[in-house]
């Protein structure tokens, strides 16, 4: 695991241990990636107390071996 969560006032917090900056993607590897199934589109939306609330279109690589295969620019910052 990447960050360590811990729960306070009935809230997730996460401490990351490692972070990544990317830069420099490909939109054909990405669309290679896509036809492989290897990143995903998912539709989040959730809904508290009757109200609904969209969470946006996000799309997600299935594994973090992918990450370089999308970007050509990967700098380990922690």
């Amino acid at each position: 695991m990447k960050a360590d969560v811990r729960n306070a006032a009935g809230r997730q917090r996460f401490h990351y241990k490692e972070l990544i900056y990317c830069e420099r993607p490909s939109i054909q590897r990405f669309n290679d990636l896509v036809r492989a199934k290897r990143i995903v589109f998912e539709f989040l939306m959730s809904e508290k107390e009757g109200v609904v609330r969209n969470h946006g279109y996000p799309w997600r690589l299935t594994g973090e071996e992918f990450l370089s295969e999308l970007f050509s620019l990967r700098v380990k910052l922690r």
